[in-house]
C-alpha cells in the first residue's frame, strides 16, 4: 500500500521526516556531517543574511536533529534568526518550542554565559523514580553512599520475586546514559539479571535508586575559559575549577601543561576477571571541556588470560571511540588534526602500543589487537599516556569501589549543579 502521509506511530514516519528535513537543509546550503547523518553545519557571510551589515564577518551554525527535535547553536543571533525564518518556510514550528534549551531528551539544561558553564541534570526524573519505588523516605547512610556493594551479585536460575525489575532498570539505563556516568557499572551489573532476578537483585536496584535520590542534584558541568584576559581574577578561579573537574594531574614534568593545552581526554581501564563469568569489564570515559561527553561500562566478549590482555581489549575500544570522535570534531571544525590522548594505567599495554614491536611471546593470541593499537598510535589517531592508577578515572566504570575512592572519581565525573540545595548531600552526611 502506498503511504500518503507518515503520521505518528508508523514505522516509516521517522525516516520520512528525516528525509524531508535533510532535503530542506541541503537545499539551503547546509553540509551534512560524514560522521553523523543527523548533524549539519553551514557558514554564511553576514552580509548575505543581513543587508544592513557591510563587513566581512562569517557566521557559523551547527544543527543536531533527533527525530522531530532540532537543537542548534550559532556564532551570532543574526544567523540563528535567519535559520528560524528559513525553517518556517517549509515546516510549522510551535512558538513555545523556540528559544534557549531548557530540557532535552529528559535532561534539564542550564547555561550561564557569564561563568562560561553549561550544566545537565535529571533531578526531576530521579525524584519521580524514587517516589515510584518508594525510596524517597530513606536517609543517607553507609548502605547507599555508593550505588553498589563490594560483593558480586549472585546468578539465580529462575525469577523468584515479583517486581517491576525491567522497568526500573530501563529507567536507570536512561539516566546513566544521559547525565550520571557514576552509576554506569552498578546499572550494568543489575541489568545482566533481568530474566532471573531475586530478592538480592531487587535490593541492589533499590540501592541504586536510593543513591541517585540522595545525589539527585548532581549532574554534568561543561566549562570554558575563553575570552578572559590574563589579569582577570575570574580566569584564575575558572582555570582552578577546570583543573579539578575532569583534568586529573599526570605525574610527569609536562603533565599539567599537556592537560591545559588539550581539554579532550579519553580514560580507559579494565578489571581482571571480576565478573562471575570470569570475564573482565571495560570502562571508558571521554572528557571534553571538563565534563564527560561519552562513557561505557560493559563486559568484554572474550575471556582475558592476563591483566595486560584485559587492558589491551579496553584500549582497543578506546581507540575506536577516539577515531570516531576525531572525525566528529573535525566535521564540527572545533579541533585540529592532532592525536587524542588516551590515559592507560597498565605499563605493559602502553609499551605494546608504542614500541612498534610485531611479536610478543605472551600475546600471540591477541596480536591483532596489539597491531591495531600500534597502527593508530603510529598514524597519530591517538597517543597513549601512562597514568597512575589512583588517577585513572575509568576505574569507577570497572568494579565496585570503597566510598573514599568512589567519591573521588564521582566528583570528577559529576558535580553539584544546584548550589541552593547542597544541604543533605552524601559528602556532608559523611562529614557529620
Amino acid at each position: 500500500m502506498k503511504l500518503l502521509r507518515p503520521l505518528y506511530g508508523l514505522k516509516q514516519s521517522a525516516q520520512k521526516w528525516n528525509q524531508a528535513l535533510t532535503e530542506h537543509l541541503l537545499k539551503n546550503g547546509f553540509t551534512r556531517a560524514e560522521s553523523d547523518s543527523c548533524m549539519f553545519t553551514i557558514k554564511k557571510k553576514r552580509s548575505e543574511i543581513d543587508p544592513s551589515y557591510k563587513g566581512d564577518e562569517v557566521d557559523q551554525l551547527i544543527l543536531g536533529a533527533y527525530v522531530d527535535d532540532v537543537s542548534f547553536t550559532g556564532s551570532s543571533s543574526v544567523i540563528m534568526d535567519w535559520f528560524n525564518a528559513m525553517l518556517e518556510t517549509r515546516f510549522k514550528i510551535n512558538p513555545h518550542d523556540r528559544g534557549e534549551i531548557s530540557y532535552m531528551l529528559g535532561a534539564r539544561v542550564r547555561q550561564d554565559l557569564k561563568k562560561g558553564t553549561i550544566t545537565m541534570d535529571q533531578t526531576a526524573a530521579i525524584e519521580a523514580l524514587a517516589k515510584r519505588f518508594k525510596v524517597e523516605t530513606t536517609v543517607p547512610n553507609a548502605r547507599n553512599c555508593t550505588p553498589i556493594a563490594i560483593e558480586a551479585l549472585p546468578k539465580d536460575k529462575v525469577k523468584s520475586i515479583e517486581f517491576e525489575y525491567l522497568s526500573a532498570v530501563g529507567s536507570l539505563l536512561h539516566i546513566t546514559g544521559m547525565t550520571r556516568p557514576d552509576i554506569a557499572y552498578a546499572v550494568g551489573s543489575v541489568a545482566r539479571h533481568g530474566a532471573t532476578y531475586g530478592a538480592v537483585h531487587v535490593k541492589a536496584v533499590k540501592r541504586i535508586i536510593s543513591y541517585l535520590y540522595h545525589t539527585r542534584h548532581y549532574g554534568i558541568t561543561y566549562r570554558h575559559n575563553k575570552g578572559l584576559s590574563k589579569h582577570d581574577p575570574l580566569r584564575k578561579v575558572q582555570e582552578a575549577v577546570m583543573y579539578q573537574a575532569g583534568r586529573p594531574p599526570i605525574m610527569s614534568p609536562d603533565g599539567e601543561a599537556r592537560m591545559r593545552e588539550d581539554p579532550l581526554r579519553v580514560f580507559c581501564d579494565a578489571d581482571f576477571g571480576g565478573d562471575t563469568t570470569m570475564r573482565s569489564t571495560t570502562g571508558i570515559v571521554t572528557f571534553l571541556n571538563c565534563g564527560p561527553i561519552s562513557w561505557s561500562s560493559k563486559l568484554q566478549k572474550l575471556q582475558a588470560l592476563s591483566t595486560t590482555e584485559a587492558e589491551v581489549y579496553a584500549a582497543t575500544e578506546a581507540i575506536k571511540d577516539a577515531a570516531l570522535l576525531k572525525v566528529y570534531l573535525s566535521d564540527l571544525g572545533v579541533r585540529d588534526d592532532k592525536p587524542i590522548p588516551i590515559h592507560e594505567d597498565n605499563s605493559a599495554c602502553v609499551k605494546m602500543a608504542t614500541q612498534n614491536l610485531k611479536k610478543f611471546n605472551r600475546a600471540r593470541h591477541y596480536v591483532q589487537r596489539v597491531n591495531f593499537l600500534q597502527e593508530h598510535v603510529w598514524n597519530k589517531t591517538a597517543e597513549m599516556v601512562q597514568t597512575p592508577t589512583e588517577e585513572e578515572v575509568a576505574d569507577v566504570m570497572t568494579k565496585p569501589l570503597s566510598f573514599p575512592l568512589f567519591s573521588k572519581f564521582r566528583d570528577i565525573l559529576v558535580s553539584h549543579v544546584y548550589p541552593e540545595h547542597q544541604s543533605g548531600t552524601h559528602t556532608e552526611a559523611e562529614e557529620r
